[in-house]
């Protein structure tokens, strides 16, 4: 997890080294670098997601020895710790107990510039997380903006407005 290229955690790796190797003019170069990016935060981020999803009791292990679960979640941690704008997701929450799905929510929810492209069958998690829901149908797109239950209304809306136009419109044929 602290492998990623995010420039605060690399910033906190380097002033760390500094300060093992007792590099006093690399201490204030990073010192300053971790000023700069108001990273010093940075850690205790990772230390939460870390903690949050299980994971550091495992971390001294090789990847390879990690089971499918530990892995995936090893994964969503490395991600979570980047903080990118945009996620693509394929069943996040699977592999996840409800502790770690619930305070996912809260993560999510909490960042309002973070876009989501998932994959899931967990309608609860969409219900929590999502503010506005793209959907293809037939060659289509369709954007409802609300979470997973005004998405399954407006789409029942849609449907039925679609149904009655063709109706009519077989009416007019006929």
């Amino acid at each position: 997890v602290f492998s990623t290229e995010n420039p605060e955690i690399q910033a906190i790796k380097n002033y760390e080294k500094a300060i093992h190797e007792n590099d006093a003019e690399g201490m204030e170069k990073y010192l300053n670098e971790l000023d700069a990016l108001q990273a010093w935060d940075a850690e205790a981020k990772v230390k939460e997601v870390i903690s949050q999803l299980k994971i550091d009791d495992y971390l001294t292990q090789k990847v390879k020895t990690l089971s499918g679960g530990q892995k995936k979640r090893l994964a969503l941690a490395n991600l979570l710790v980047d903080e990118p704008d945009f996620l693509i997701l394929d069943e996040p929450t699977n592999h996840l107990d409800l502790e770690m799905i619930e305070w996912l929510e809260v993560y999510f929810s909490t960042r309002p510039n973070l876009t989501i492209f998932m994959v899931t069958h967990d309608r609860y998690f969409l219900d929590a997380v999502c503010n506005t829901i793209v959907e293809l149908d037939g060659g289509k797109f369709y954007r409802y903006k609300g979470n997973y239950g005004y998405y399954l209304s407006q789409k029942a809306l849609r449907q039925e407005v679609e149904a009655a136009t063709m109706d009519k419109n077989k009416k007019l044929f006929l």
